[in-house]
């Protein structure tokens, strides 16, 4: 059943490339979140009404920050998806972790880099 969830996500993450490819025609980058920010509230109040739950955290400055940089990271992933060919846009994000260990280990102090 895990495999079938996995296959559901990947399908689901092409399907909103392509529909970002072709909505990009018309729509601005800064629209394209915004819409996908609002079917995502809307499918999220729906699950947390559903299960009677709330949306009061303790850490709302941390909530804060993960929106601000999930919203910019969404906006960056839209904008190349919308101005570069798809298969570039989608091998550049599929190389983000390669980016990320880089940079985590490009940070590192010198006698930190010793020990690897």
């Amino acid at each position: 059943m895990q495999a079938l969830w996995m296959l559901l996500a990947a399908f689901s993450f092409a399907t909103m490339g392509v529909g970002v490819k072709i909505a990009s025609v018309s729509f601005n980058t800064a629209e394209l979140v915004m819409y996908r920010g609002i079917v995502s509230c809307l499918v999220m109040g729906l699950l947390i009404a559903s299960r009677g739950r709330s949306l009061r955290t303790a850490v709302p400055a941390m909530h804060l920050w993960r929106s601000l940089v999930g919203v910019t990271s969404l906006g960056g992933w839209f904008y190349a998806i919308g101005k570069l060919p798809l298969a570039t846009a989608m091998t550049l994000n599929y190389t983000s972790g390669i980016w990320i260990a880089a940079f985590i280990l490009g940070g590192r102090s010198e006698e930190h880099t010793s020990e690897l």
